[in-house]
């Protein structure tokens, strides 16, 4: 599959953990199989429109929400961006947030130290 089916699956598995579920409850909510809900995440599914409907009730989000992501491009050394960092963090739980977001403050720190 291509790369607008994997944005769309990592943003499905955002919204689900944001909100507590598992993929076999949102798969009862949506009244999808576990099993497509999980292929979806992988982005190996190429979702319809009635699918996408079925998963905005199952997350009980706005169609727009389920939308509001971009096709990732592969990091690099030399391009680290705000927007990727934060897409790699709202993976986690808030408290495993925190603690990465502390550790990414302290190695700034301390590169803005040894530039001094």
């Amino acid at each position: 599959m291509g790369e607008i089916e994997k944005a769309f699956g990592r943003r499905v598995r955002e919204l689900r953990g944001g909100a507590g579920l598992s993929q076999g409850e949102l798969a009862k909510r949506a009244s999808l199989n576990t099993k497509f809900v999980g292929a979806i995440e992988r982005g190996e599914s190429n979702v319809t429109l009635i699918t996408v409907q079925k998963l905005r009730t199952g997350l009980d989000v706005k169609l727009q929400e389920l939308f509001a992501f971009e096709p990732r491009e592969p990091m690099s050394r030399d391009k680290v961006d705000s927007s990727a960092i934060a897409r790699l963090l709202a993976q986690f739980d808030r408290d495993t947030r925190s603690t990465l977001l502390r550790f990414i403050n302290d190695l700034y720190r301390l590169k803005r130290k040894g530039r001094r």
